[in-house]
């Protein structure tokens, strides 16, 4: 086809024109300068993943109701300036955390498969390439203590001897095995029976492990080992650890004696033991549900001699009562046999009624009769109804016990005292009266040596017209007693 030069143009038809307009070559258009290619951005480079060079080797293990700590780490990204960690649960639960580091740590991890990644974030919010990710596998470490009845986790960061390890889908040994020869065995149960620190090593179906577990002793110790031939003992037997023992504990009897109904106490075990005559040789061997936790030998001995008679106690009768009363007394009132207490000479000043408070003592040389003494202070009041006649009465008297039933008992008394007023007033002067006197008492034990005493006494005075007076006294009295113990 021809050219399009401008020399022909004029020549050329319209439609012609048109066809070379737009089949121009784009050679024909201006070609960029070096200036203005440069000043197009360059494209962004995307950061790279990140390269991880801390991991768990093998599976991590936890025991029951407890987590693992887990440590990563990886190499730094240039040009990162934090980095997003994805934590995903195998039912796909995903957690997501920023760190400024390179280390990511996770607390109490619970027994689970988990899977976790890495990305780098620059300082303008971009995202880099994804880590490869690293299979985190946490298996629960089953721990079931001796005489426990499910697994549990360690006490005192320790386990008893006796203690049952087992993780599902992995065989587990406390030897130096190779993991491959682990591999090929089947999964099971192992008991620990050496105290001392262990290391569980176990591989199966979801990975393999190491995991060091402390084993702390049992000690079995007995009060008192004596076990007398034709009779029988209690054995107190004590055990401890620092580490939990379970509650299904049995006690077999070894050699030739027998035992009863074992009591659990606080530290230990009540064990009844019983030993023929002919008994030879005793035992005991304890266990924790299946597995023996120790044994107590036990040493026959012959029977004790049967205790001498008790020597026949001396009688010691006796005793000293102690203790006070508080009561009232009540004198004839009329002027016609009125009492000379006083010797007052007008009607207006003889002493009447009106209460008492005093001290008692009493001493029995013999068990039902003894000495007692009394003295009171009595605040009685005066015929003309002013005034308060204060009047001291001392006394000593026989006392008998004449009848005892149980709490209760009965004492008759008879003596002799004297009624002092202790000041004069008007025609009643300070002057002492004698007096005679008896009654009864009813006594009640309130505890081993403490009484109380309802009293009625009959005191026969002088009276003003020279013949006799009689005053009634009631008392309640408590008291009591040194020496003898014996009940009144």
């Amino acid at each position: 086809m021809g050219g399009c030069d401008n020399s022909g143009m004029a020549r050329l038809p319209l439609a012609a024109l048109l066809g070379c307009v737009l089949a121009a070559p784009a050679s024909a258009q201006p070609r960029p300068t070096p200036a203005t290619a440069q000043s197009r951005p360059a494209p962004r480079r995307l950061l790279e993943a990140p390269v991880f060079t801390i991991r768990p080797q093998g599976a991590l293990s936890a025991f029951v109701g407890e987590g693992v700590n887990v440590n990563v780490a990886w190499r730094a990204v240039a040009e990162a300036t934090r980095y997003r960690v994805t934590l995903t649960a195998a039912d796909g639960t995903a957690t997501d955390v920023e760190v400024r580091g390179v280390v990511f740590e996770k607390k109490s991890l619970a027994p689970g498969r988990y899977q976790l990644t890495v990305t780098a974030i620059d300082a303008s919010g971009m995202e880099g390439a994804l880590s490869e990710p690293l299979p985190l596998s946490v298996v629960e470490v089953r721990a079931i203590p001796p005489g426990a009845d499910g697994p549990m986790p360690p006490t005192r960061g320790a386990y008893a001897v006796g203690t049952r390890f087992s993780v599902a889908g992995m065989h587990c040994e406390v030897t130096n095995a190779a993991i491959d020869d682990l591999l090929v065995l089947a999964e099971n149960e192992l008991r620990v029976t050496k105290p001392g620190l262990a290391t569980l090593r176990c591989a199966g179906i979801p990975g393999y492990l190491e995991k060091q577990v402390v084993i702390a002793p049992i000690t079995i110790a007995a009060e008192s080992t004596d076990v007398p031939r034709g009779a029988g003992a209690i054995v107190h037997v004590t055990f401890a650890s620092v580490a939990y023992i379970g509650e299904h504990l049995d006690v077999q009897a070894l050699g030739d004696i027998t035992i009863g109904d074992i009591e659990r106490t606080r530290f230990g075990l009540d064990v009844p033991v019983a030993a023929p005559l002919a008994a030879k040789s005793g035992g005991l061997e304890l266990h924790a549900g299946t597995f023996e936790i120790g044994r107590v030998e036990l040493r026959l001995v012959a029977p004790p001699a049967p205790p001498p008679p008790p020597a026949r106690a001396p009688l010691h009768w006796q005793a000293l009562d102690v203790g006070g009363q508080i009561g009232a007394f009540f004198p004839p009132s009329t002027a016609e046999n009125a009492t000379a207490i006083g010797h007052p000479l007008n009607a207006a000043d003889i002493v009447t009624a009106g209460p008492l408070a005093g001290l008692r003592l009493g001493f029995f040389p013999i068990a039902r009769v003894g000495l007692e003494g009394e003295i009171s202070i009595a605040a009685g009041g005066y015929g003309d109804e002013s005034g308060i006649a204060q009047i001291l009465a001392t006394r000593a008297q026989l006392a008998v016990r004449v009848i005892e039933a149980g709490r209760v008992g009965i004492r008759l008394f008879a003596g002799t005292g004297a009624l002092t007023t202790l000041r004069a007033r008007n025609s009643s002067q300070q002057s002492a009266t004698g007096e005679v006197h008896g009654g009864g008492a009813l006594t009640f034990a309130l505890t081993p040596n403490l009484w109380l005493r309802f009293q009625l006494s009959d005191v026969v005075t002088s009276a003003r017209d020279g013949g006799y007076a009689h005053v009634l006294e009631s008392q309640l009295g408590i008291f009591t007693r040194f020496g003898r113990r014996d009940s009144f």
